[in-house]
């Protein structure tokens, strides 16, 4: 299938100029991680909350929104052609390790490709070659992740997220047990508007003060080590999950899985 079957061709953009914050609330009414950022009409890089996030980081501190994309982008922006097939697209995307791509045709930008439309294309279509759809989640999660806890400051746990170049973090428990999922759109719901978050000092007080127990998604994101890979990939879609904690009997994370170990799994990589 080509991706000119696949991608989306309603989208918003962003411009160098534009500051951060506003970046963020765009992102925040596309529900996306991330918006292409063009210059007269070009397509010049890609803004991603990763690349916010770990800008705030460098900058340490959330006046740092007011600055401009063209300060935090990722450049040059890795790019699929409309006529590209599907395999390629996601090789890429496993590759270069990114969820999302944007479409040119004839140097214009004329869609958005995202892992979710890959994954969703890989379920209706049957299973791919490199992996069988009864075999079991462990089978491509990534084993011992990184983990938060559920009392630690979350300007701390996002400081990691970014060190580390993470989306999510399983947030377990003294016992190994996973209690929930703190993603980087969970972070962006914390934050609320950046805007009002930079005006309003006790907003940002409470901000400062906010442990990950506050702000993450409960244990409902989590998944037994042996379920069936097919059903997986069918929550990820139909759910809009972007990870999983993967569990054994006595719900103690044993691993995560992601977009990309999906993705890298159907594809045999």
């Amino acid at each position: 299938m080509k991706v000119r079957e696949l991608m989306h061709q309603k989208f918003l953009t962003v411009r160098e100029d534009d500051d951060l914050a506003l970046a963020l609330q765009m992102m925040s009414w596309t529900n996306s991680r991330e918006l292409p950022v063009v210059r007269d009409g070009q397509i010049v890089g890609v803004i991603s909350q990763r690349d916010v996030f770990a800008h705030l980081a460098e900058e340490k501190g959330r006046e740092s929104l007011t600055d401009l994309v063209g300060l935090a982008m990722s450049r040059p922006a890795k790019l699929v052609h409309a006529d590209e097939d599907d395999a390629k697209a996601a090789e890429l995307m496993v590759n270069e390790h990114v969820s999302f791509l944007p479409v040119v045709e004839d140097g214009s930008l004329v869609g958005v490709l995202s892992l979710a439309d890959l994954a969703a294309e890989r379920v209706r279509g049957g299973m791919g070659a490199g992996i069988r759809e009864g075999a079991p989640v462990s089978t491509v999660m990534t084993r011992d992740p990184q983990t938060a806890r559920p009392d630690e400051l979350l300007v701390d746990v996002v400081e990691r997220m970014v060190a580390l170049q993470v989306r999510h973090l399983p947030v377990v428990g003294p016992d190994g047990k996973v209690l929930g999922m703190l993603s980087d759109r969970d972070v962006r719901n914390a934050v609320g508007d950046p805007r009002k978050a930079l005006e309003d000092a006790t907003k940002k007080q409470q901000l400062e003060r906010m442990k990950v127990d506050e702000v993450m998604t409960p244990d409902g994101r989590k998944v037994g080590q042996s379920e069936p890979l097919g059903n997986v990939l069918g929550w990820f879609v139909g759910a809009r999950y972007g990870a999983l904690s993967v569990v054994d009997n006595q719900e103690r994370l044993v691993g995560i899985v992601s977009y990309i170990d999906l993705l890298r799994g159907l594809s045999g990589k």
